[in-house]
């Protein structure tokens, strides 16, 4: 499950990510993968990942949202540990980040 909020400052991701990991949906995951990117009131690009375990999991997301014009937004994909995956797991990470972004976020170049 994917889940993308808008943000514009450091501020906003930690905000966000708080409130987000604190949904009882998402705190009991196994995995919560992790990316943002935003650009500040400066011009400046920020952006960060956490794989949670998920190795390449954020880089993932992260860079799916470049390829997609993407900025300010974060994403959580959550992940209940289940059967492995294997190299289909980031195609999984990319559609649930995906679809969480087209619910929230302005695409933007």
């Amino acid at each position: 499950m994917g889940r993308a909020v808008s943000i514009t400052s450091n501020q906003n991701v930690r905000e966000a990510l708080a409130q987000l990991l604190s949904m009882p949906s998402v705190a009991s995951s196994t995995h919560n993968i992790v990316a943002y990117r935003f650009t500040d009131d400066k011009g400046v690009m920020h952006y960060g990942i956490d794989d949670d375990g998920e190795y390449g999991g954020g880089r993932c997301i992260l860079n799916s949202m470049k390829e997609d014009g993407i900025n300010n937004a974060l994403v959580v994909v959550s992940r209940v540990f289940g059967q492995k995956l294997g190299h289909k797991r980031f195609s999984y990470f990319k559609n649930a980040a995906k679809s969480a972004i087209q619910r929230v976020a302005p695409k933007s170049k």
